[in-house]
């Protein structure tokens, strides 16, 4: 309580009105001459959470032309060490930086906060892009905060964001973007019903298969590599079991094992002989079931080679603590003198293009990065060993 006494309320300051005004006409015509992005923003009685999906770097700006009410965002605390520039948006913007791979308590409090405080906030509760193009189920957590909050409900749809920017690639494509209000819940609504109900709602309102929307109404999202970071996607080959084989080149993939070969074109769709699959959905979705069959079958051990350990420290630098062969098995990760059980982590994300791990234990944030980590095994095992 003492801590909330000496807090400066927070409320939208001349200078952020003003980078807000600017982003709203300028940026906006961008994003529409880029991604033929048009919504008519509307006023919404506040305050209020938006919840939103998420599919590209850029979904904070889709989630702003949507409303004229000033928001903040819940936001990943690595932006911060992208860029000097970024730090600084993060900072005079007044954002709330949140550690992926953490479940402190802070962010939440500041939430409430803020929202007792008249403002509104903008969250993607996914954390992340989507690796195959459907949107992921939430757990109870946003509605409970809702529930506490006592404020309004805004969900929020983009469609279309994960063709532009893949979660497994580094390369941005030129396509169509949407996005939709799909409900606004006043918070006497909200009061009236359980947090699973809730939950049951925001997961129904945000839900998008990009592959199922391409097959019913076919984009096309230009790019001059479209298969390029595939591998980080692909990492157990169908026809030989190998792992982590694949290699992409513009719009071909391959793996350099057994020579399985394929193409992705403008439209996210995968051609081959002896493919498998035609889209990464499908794919990615054996691909876990195949994981999750290797792990119930024997030993899991990977180990890899050129991984450097380090701490994230509370100004958001780094400290490197080590480099060297990263060893993980069902039990936890090691590298070096460090050992890592999952069952001490709080969570586990990952960033650029899966090749970082960030988790936090005894609340010291870490990250485990490579040039190629092939992050998508390392969630199962945490999963296994968590039973979530």
């Amino acid at each position: 309580m003492e801590r909330s006494s000496k807090r400066k309320p927070v409320k939208p300051t001349w200078f952020q009105n003003q980078v807000l005004a600017f982003t709203r006409v300028f940026i906006r015509a961008r994003m529409k001459r880029k991604y033929s992005y048009d919504i008519e923003p509307v006023t919404i009685e506040g305050p209020f959470i938006m919840l939103s999906n998420h599919t590209t770097d850029n979904d904070m700006l889709f989630a702003l032309f949507a409303v004229k009410n000033p928001m903040y965002f819940l936001c990943s605390e690595h932006l911060m060490r992208k860029s000097s520039f970024m730090k600084w948006s993060v900072n005079v913007l007044n954002e709330i930086p949140i550690f992926k791979g953490s479940v402190g308590a802070g962010p939440s409090r500041e939430m409430l906060l803020r929202i007792r405080e008249g403002n509104n906030i903008c969250i993607f509760p996914e954390g992340h892009h989507t690796m195959d193009g459907c949107t992921q189920k939430l757990d109870t957590g946003c509605a409970r905060l809702l529930k506490h909050a006592k404020c309004a409900l805004v969900t929020f749809r983009i469609v279309g964001g994960y063709f532009v920017q893949p979660r497994w690639s580094d390369l941005w494509r030129q396509g169509p973007v949407s996005g939709k209000i799909v409900r606004v819940m006043k918070p006497e609504e909200i009061e009236k019903l359980s947090a699973e109900e809730i939950t049951e709602i925001i997961n129904q309102d945000l839900y998008e298969d990009a592959y199922e929307t391409q097959q019913k109404a076919p984009r096309e999202y230009l790019c001059d590599a479209p298969a390029q970071g595939l591998e980080n996607a692909f990492l157990i080959c169908p026809k030989c079991g190998s792992l982590e084989t694949f290699k992409s080149d513009g719009p071909r993939f391959f793996c350099s094992k057994c020579g399985l070969e394929g193409c992705m074109d403008n439209y996210g769709i995968l051609s081959g002989e002896g493919l498998p699959y035609d889209n990464v959905r499908d794919w990615f979705a054996w691909q876990q079931a195949e994981f999750h069959r290797r792990y119930d079958e024997g030993d899991v051990l990977y180990e890899k080679d050129g991984v450097t350990l380090s701490e994230i420290l509370p100004d958001h630098s780094e400290s490197i603590l080590g480099e060297g062969t990263l060893t993980a098995d069902k039990e936890g990760l090691s590298i070096g003198e460090y050992h890592f059980a999952y069952t001490s982590m709080d969570d586990m994300d990952f960033i650029n293009q899966d090749n970082v791990m960030l988790f936090c234990v005894d609340r010291h944030n870490y990250s485990i990065s490579a040039a190629y980590l092939g992050g998508v095994k390392y969630r199962v095992l945490f999963d296994r060993a968590r039973k979530k």
